[in-house]
């Protein structure tokens, strides 16, 4: 992976999850949805309760590191980089859920011979998933952006992570999270809201300038691919260059070896 290391954490300190076995967390939001869902007949909340626990890790990390970090802005930086984070892992992982169970609805009704089942409250929670996913998408792509333009006005490098959650358990400062760096997740993410609304809009322009125009069809046509190729290509570069300048190369980039706490041994290798 381009602009980012894999480290390992030196065996002789610990930092493995302490959290390994049944987790209460996902018991107690499995219940309440069941209850909004089953009791209240609210499924829509339910839905959104579910939904929300995907991302819940990355805000908490994003709390933690906007109120450990000695440098408020660059804490700051992180915390909105880290929301984005969660929606973008909201908005993939819900997704994945209602097309895997559209599938395999789809799969059981056709090995039994019959027609999917047309089940109307079925589709209006679907529906309302759905919803959720389109929110969740605009809300990560729009977040990314205000992260990235605060870290290329502070000139401030990010590592983005979900293991910072083992430094946040432990309380140790700063963060060495193993692992590749996830920040290009978020900003492919908000750079295909670029591209999806460039394109849309050199559609509806060159639509409206051949309207208006009395053009003919094929240049129309022609217009549209070439808005649409250049709009494209555009937003790759620019995902390249703000990977370029924005993404850490190691976690010692983003918060700086010379900030470890006193009391603070471990040591880490890179491969």
């Amino acid at each position: 992976m381009r602009r980012s290391e894999v480290f390992e954490i030196d065996p002789t300190h610990d930092r493995s999850d302490p959290r390994v076995g049944f987790r209460w967390d996902w018991l107690l939001v499995v219940t309440a949805a069941w209850v909004l869902f089953d009791i209240f007949t609210e499924p829509v909340l339910a839905v959104a309760i579910a939904s929300f626990k995907f991302g819940w890790n990355d805000f908490v990390n994003g709390l933690w590191l906007r109120s450990r970090d000695p440098d408020r802005k660059r804490g700051h930086t992180h915390f909105i980089f880290y929301c984005a984070a969660a929606f973008w892992r909201i908005t993939v992982t819900t997704f994945v859920i209602v097309v895997a169970g559209l599938v395999i609805t789809g799969l059981i009704a056709g090995l039994r011979g019959q027609q999917p089942p047309n089940n109307p409250a079925g589709w209006h929670i679907t529906g309302m998933t759905m919803f959720i996913v389109c929110v969740c998408f605009v809300l990560s792509s729009l977040t990314s952006w205000i992260a990235m333009l605060l870290a290329w006005r502070r000139r401030h490098k990010v590592w983005l992570h979900t293991d910072v959650r083992l430094d946040r358990l432990y309380k140790l400062w700063p963060p060495r999270p193993e692992g590749n760096n996830q920040l290009s997740r978020v900003i492919t993410s908000s750079m295909i809201f670029l591209g999806v609304g460039s394109i849309v809009f050199c559609i509806v322009a060159m639509a409206s300038a051949a309207n208006k125009a009395n053009a003919p069809g094929t240049w129309l046509v022609v217009s549209m691919i070439g808005g649409m190729f250049v709009a494209a290509a555009l937003t790759l570069v620019l995902r390249e260059r703000a990977l370029k300048s924005l993404a850490a190369i190691s976690p010692f980039e983003a918060w700086p070896e010379a900030e470890i706490d006193s009391d603070d041994e471990s040591i880490w290798v890179t491969d």
